[in-house]
C-alpha cells in the first residue's frame, strides 16, 4: 500500500497569469527532507484553468517519486504526491489555458530526500 502525503506537509504553489505570461510562486518547490508530501498548484487568476489532467503538470524524469496526480472539478487545483525519497532537482512543465490560448512554464521541484 502506498503511503499518503500528510496534508500538513503539503507545499502550495500559487499560479498567476498577467498579460498572457504565467508565473508560479515559488518558482522552485523546496521539499525539505520530510517524506510523503503533497504539492498543490492553484491557479488564482480568473478565467484560467489547467487544460486537462494529462497536460496540467508534467514532471520530467520523475524516477518514480511522483504519483496520484489529480485535477479538481473546477480545473484550477492540481495535486500531486511526492515520495521525496532522495535528493534531486526535477524540472516540470505547467500548462494553463483560457480556452483560446495555452501558456506553459518550466519551473522545478527540489527534493531534499529522506534517506
Amino acid at each position: 500500500m502506498q503511503q499518503q502525503p500528510r496534508p500538513e506537509k503539503s507545499k502550495r504553489v500559487v499560479v498567476k497569469v498577467k498579460d498572457y505570461v504565467i508565473s508560479v510562486k515559488p518558482d522552485v518547490v523546496k521539499m525539505g527532507k520530510d517524506p510523503y508530501q503533497g504539492i498543490v498548484w492553484e491557479i488564482v487568476t480568473d478565467g484560467w484553468t489547467f487544460p486537462t489532467f494529462e497536460d496540467g503538470v508534467e514532471v520530467k524524469g520523475d524516477h518514480g517519486e511522483f504519483s496520484n496526480g489529480r485535477l479538481d472539478e473546477t480545473g484550477t487545483i492540481y495535486t500531486l504526491h511526492n515520495k521525496n525519497s532522495h535528493t534531486h532537482y526535477y524540472p516540470y512543465t505547467i500548462k494553463v489555458t483560457d480556452g483560446k490560448v495555452t501558456l506553459q512554464l518550466d519551473p522545478g521541484i527540489g527534493n531534499g530526500g529522506n534517506n
